[in-house]
């Protein structure tokens, strides 16, 4: 294969992988339509992976896929029962912290007409499905509406409501929520926060460069922020209070950061950063 169609290829896979998130939403908005929801089970722990392949008995290449994407869902999934499963984590809502309590109850957006609870984790396509949301209570006619997103008007968030209203929702709506691979959501917030936006170049921006570069100017000089390169981002949240972090990269330490040697670490960085 040649250089030229292997980097056609990957553009390829890239935008086929870019156009899931509006191909889902739209598949998930036809099924709370229809109320297919309602039916839905949360997958069970072990898959059965024999269904996915007798599915396509005569198509190997699609087979195998399948079973590798049952194997890769079997493994997250026992992965986070063994994770909620430890002594340590807790057993309910309600035995949370306050402040852990009402951190989460102002991640779950709420949907009374179609019974269900979306759990949203920032940089994992949370806008479009909020869109979603906003398409199923008229705030909006379409997805594919091209307006700046309002991440507050127009959606009911469960920390809004009484507790018993939180309880019985709880305990009778459908819930979902959708995860992204740890060091890929890191490198997309810190390619959009501080290459896009100037509010958080100033306060996290400004922040890192004083606290990480020797040669940053004068005392009392301006700083920026609008060149944070990654290795510094990397260095701050490493050092970083978890209790102070953004919602944006909070708990990405937890998901395997720190783990990497230090080391290998400009190796690690520099790839995730020129990928």
């Amino acid at each position: 294969m040649s250089l030229t169609h292997t980097r056609a290829h990957t553009h390829t896979v890239r935008a086929h992988k870019a156009s899931i998130v509006i191909v889902a939403s739209g598949g998930l908005l036809l099924m709370i339509e229809k109320g297919m929801l309602s039916g839905v089970e949360t997958p069970p722990p072990r898959g059965s992976r024999r269904l996915a392949v007798g599915r396509h008995i005569g198509q190997p290449e699609r087979a195998t896929e399948d079973v590798e994407s049952q194997i890769l869902q079997d493994i997250r999934n026992r992965t986070m029962t063994s994770m909620c499963s430890q002594k340590n984590m807790p057993r309910s809502l309600w035995s949370l912290t306050p402040q852990q309590r009402k951190t989460l109850l102002q991640h779950v957006l709420v949907n009374d007409e179609y019974r269900f609870l979306y759990c949203y984790v920032p940089k994992v396509a949370c806008s479009n499905w909020k869109r979603v949301l906003k398409v199923l209570g008229g705030a909006l006619e379409s997805v594919d509406v091209k307006i700046k997103m309002d991440h507050r008007s127009d959606l009911t968030f469960l920390s809004s409501l009484k507790p018993e209203g939180i309880r019985y929702r709880l305990q009778h709506y459908f819930k979902f929520m959708f995860v992204r691979e740890p060091m890929e959501r890191l490198l997309s917030a810190y390619r959009n926060k501080f290459g896009e936006i100037e509010s958080y170049q100033r306060k996290y921006g400004a922040e890192i460069v004083k606290r990480y570069r020797k040669s940053r100017g004068g005392k009392g000089s301006r700083v920026a922020g609008d060149d944070v390169t990654f290795a510094e981002f990397v260095r701050y949240l490493l050092d970083e209070d978890v209790e102070r972090m953004n919602e944006h990269w909070i708990f990405t330490r937890s998901a395997g950061l720190a783990r990497v040697p230090e080391a290998h670490m400009p190796e690690r960085m520099t790839r995730y950063q020129k990928g």
